[in-house]
């Protein structure tokens, strides 16, 4: 049983931060997941924000997982697991994955279809734009794109939630979008 608990905990691990990842990287990542979970639910309920527990569980998972990808897909050890010539416009897909912004707009209140769309909309194309730049220029062109969703986001985010759109944006378009750049 041990073995088995062993393996899953080996599979996460190897799925979240990439295989053979130095425990400091992974010590990093968490730190910074928990850091935004706190940040998140001080910055809502700052703001007014009253949520039932099971909206503050996904408020919690949501944040835990941005928070800690940022770190997370910005390694060495993230490039060598999903980054390959083979699969070039995986950064995309993995982005498209990604569907926070209308879950967090179908599930809580205060967060809007309109922010979540535009989240949603401008990663997708701040992404494409960055895999479409040359590979010697994709982390600068990626900050640039990712200062400018940053900024748009802002414009029709609601009080408290400005945490969420700036979290996924370093995590999708400045971390993994650049995997593999030039350094």
């Amino acid at each position: 049983m041990l073995t088995y608990m062993s393996s899953a905990f080996n599979w996460i691990g190897n799925q979240a931060f990439g295989r053979h990842a130095p425990r400091a990287i992974i010590l990093m990542a968490v730190s910074a997941a928990m850091a935004a979970v706190i940040l998140a639910v001080l910055m809502l309920q700052g703001a007014g924000h009253e949520f039932g527990w099971w909206q503050w569980l996904i408020i919690g998972i949501v944040a835990f997982d941005i928070g800690g990808g940022v770190v997370a897909n910005a390694t060495s050890a993230a490039a060598r697991q999903y980054h390959r010539p083979d699969r070039p416009w995986e950064p995309l897909v993995f982005a498209a994955a990604h569907v926070h912004p209308f879950a967090m707009a179908l599930l809580l209140p205060g967060y809007t279809w309109v922010a979540g769309a535009t989240l949603y909309t401008s990663v997708i194309l701040a992404v494409g734009a960055t895999l479409l730049t040359p590979r010697d220029l994709r982390r600068p062109a990626a900050l640039f794109f990712s200062a400018v969703t940053i900024a748009l986001c802002g414009l029709v985010t609601g009080a408290g939630w400005e945490w969420l759109a700036p979290l996924l944006i370093l995590k999708l378009v400045a971390a993994h979008a650049t995997l593999g750049s030039s350094q």
